[in-house]
């Protein structure tokens, strides 16, 4: 067992060879989790899933809640690093994770995605066994993440940091009524968003809470905007109305 979740971990990086990337240095020997765990299901009403409860689960592709109304609040690294989370690889089918939409709470962290080890020192590796090509580390981050299809947000009140970074291949995002905060970076480089609405109910968006988010090409405010943080839409390369 694990003393604490985040003793709970893996680790591999990225290299690159023209437009081809690889993946290397894998470390896989701390993980208490077994990476073939692939779906879990609560049969009990669940308020909360509780602080780090899935954190760095390789395998875990879904959650099933017989009782997702219950459903309050995502605690803060709840899903941090499931990479497979969102998509069964074996039958190639996306996975909606319904039980969001009752949540009125997603903590920090929440859904954040694995990067990469940028400061692995394996500098290159030979990914062909056939040739002496050498693909070089990519030290930049690299959005590793299956997490295409969320809910309607319905009843969400608040999103905190960083709770979906660097989630690029969330295809849209639809809010409640009953969002007032969203916190910084929590949106942080999700390049297929679309578009976006906010409701009225909306008071706060942080610090760079969609930057780099270059897919937007219309955003759309609610009456009771009351501050945007510095970078909120910065590098939104796409965007062209407001």
């Amino acid at each position: 067992g694990a003393e604490k979740y985040s003793d709970n971990e893996y680790s591999f990086a990225a290299y690159t060879v023209g437009s081809n990337l690889f993946i290397g240095d894998e470390h896989f020997e701390n993980l208490v989790i077994p990476a073939t765990l692939a779906t879990v299901r609560v049969n009990t009403e669940t308020v909360e899933i509780g602080e780090g409860a899935f954190y760095c689960a390789y395998g875990l592709s879904n959650l099933v809640l017989d009782y997702p109304e219950s459903l309050e609040k995502i605690g803060n690294s709840a899903f941090e690093n499931c990479l497979s989370l969102g998509r069964f690889s074996s039958i190639s089918a996306y996975v909606d994770l319904e039980w969001l939409s009752y949540v009125k709470e997603i903590g920090k962290n929440a859904f954040k995605a694995y990067t990469g080890n940028t400061d692995s020192k394996v500098e290159f590796i030979y990914p062909y066994s056939y040739s002496k090509t050498k693909a070089y580390l990519f030290k930049y981050a690299y959005p590793f993440t299956n997490l295409v299809k969320i809910p309607q947000l319905s009843n969400v009140e608040k999103i905190g940091e960083y709770a979906f970074y660097y989630c690029a291949a969330i295809d849209g995002v639809k809010f409640g009524e009953s969002l007032k905060q969203i916190d910084q970076f929590a949106f942080f480089y999700c390049i297929s968003l679309p578009s976006l609405s906010f409701p009225d109910s909306l008071e706060n968006i942080g610090y760079a809470a969609f930057y780099a988010c270059s897919g937007v090409l219309d955003v759309t405010f609610g009456k009771n905007i009351s501050e945007i943080g510095r970078y909120a839409f910065a590098d939104c390369t796409g965007l062209s109305q407001v």
